[in-house]
């Protein structure tokens, strides 16, 4: 008995053993299949047809930069804080309406007067027209009443404009705003009396950004809408990474005196300040070859801008560059890179010299 135990345990234990041994070697061969390296996104280094640039200066402006003013007189009873965000149709400034309100209600009483006038020339009408049938009346007489009652009709008509004219002031006595804004300047303060068309506050959309610069006339046939172009803050530093935009208008009228004309370009991002100084490439000449990467490619780091390039190993390079004109979305750079090489664009910010990466498709 005891032996057939042993027998069935021994059993037992050999069957584990081949099953364990099966799963090591399993795990083994799907562990040395598994890709190694960081997942990246790649691409290739093109050459391509690229025109010289030259930096210019502008200004970063609001599209909705409105100084308001009031339509009607009065004190002034409320007004937005300097740097108060306030959205379309919410209000900017409230003047006193009292004496307006007064005025509507003045008007008001002379239309219902006008109406009872005109009711009553009406029915005055209607009874000298049975007059004149029974030939009890003169036909002057009719057309004087007739005379009065289009006269009314006119005055009902001017008295129903003046009331809705004096319902407007009423209305303009809350000063709302015309778009979603900042509240940029205070022009007037709590208590004091405006008149019609004084200004009250400067009222900035920070959302609505372009850029306004002025260009050398010679330019003009480089130029073209909806181009892009790199930015720079004037208070980058020297290596900072470029950000992009896009040409939005192209003024065709040069300063006879300076012989510069005006170009107004759209940033791709917000992140600016209204006021701020800024720095446009813009094409400046005739598109020669060049080595251009993703914009994404690049990475600044240490005052130094590189990009990763990926040899047949799958090991990540380090290459430093300097940076040239754009192309769409693309740009030129010169380095130790050559045409067809493979250049990292996501996951290159965590990347170091030497670390194998694996790229995706």
């Amino acid at each position: 008995m005891l032996k057939n135990t042993f027998k069935i345990l021994s059993k037992k234990t050999l069957f584990s053993s081949l099953v364990l041994s099966v799963m090591v070697s399993v795990t083994s061969a799907t562990a040395s299949e598994q890709p190694k390296g960081a997942a990246v996104d790649v691409a290739t280094v093109k050459l391509q047809d690229v025109s010289p640039a030259t930096w210019l200066s502008g200004d970063l402006i609001s599209r909705a930069d409105s100084r308001i003013a009031t339509e009607v007189s009065g004190h002034l009873l409320n007004i937005a804080e300097v740097g108060q965000r306030v959205k379309k149709g919410e209000v900017l400034a409230t003047l006193n309406d009292k004496l307006l309100l007064l005025r509507l209600r003045d008007n008001q009483t002379v239309v219902e007067r006008l109406k009872t006038e005109l009711n009553y020339l009406s029915r005055q009408i209607s009874r000298e027209k049975k007059l004149a049938e029974q030939e009890s009346t003169s036909q002057s007489e009719l057309d004087r009443l007739e005379m009065e009652r289009d006269i009314s009709r006119q005055e009902l008509e001017a008295a129903k404009i003046q009331v809705e004219r004096t319902r407007y002031l009423v209305e303009q006595s809350s000063i709302i705003a015309p778009f979603d804004g900042v509240v940029v300047e205070r022009m007037a303060n709590l208590g004091e009396y405006l008149s019609e068309g004084q200004l009250v506050l400067r009222f900035v959309n920070v959302d609505q950004q372009e850029i306004t610069l002025y260009a050398p006339i010679h330019l003009y046939s480089n130029l073209s809408v909806g181009a892009r172009v790199q930015l720079l803050s004037a208070q980058a530093q020297t290596m900072s990474l470029p950000k992009s935009g896009v040409v939005n208008r192209v003024i065709p009228v040069g300063n006879i005196r300076s012989r510069m004309l005006e170009i107004r370009v759209k940033p791709d991002s917000a992140d600016w300040v209204i006021g701020e100084a800024v720095k446009v490439q813009l094409p400046s000449g005739v598109a020669e070859k060049r080595l251009t990467v993703p914009r994404d490619a690049l990475v600044l780091r240490q005052n130094k801008i590189f990009v990763y390039t990926v040899d047949s190993q799958g090991k990540a390079h380090q290459v430093p560059v300097s940076l040239g004109a754009s192309a769409g979305d693309y740009i030129a750079v010169d380095g130790n890179i050559r045409e067809g090489d493979t250049v990292i664009v996501r996951g290159a910010e965590r990347m170091r010299a030497g670390q194998h990466v694996r790229p995706l498709l």
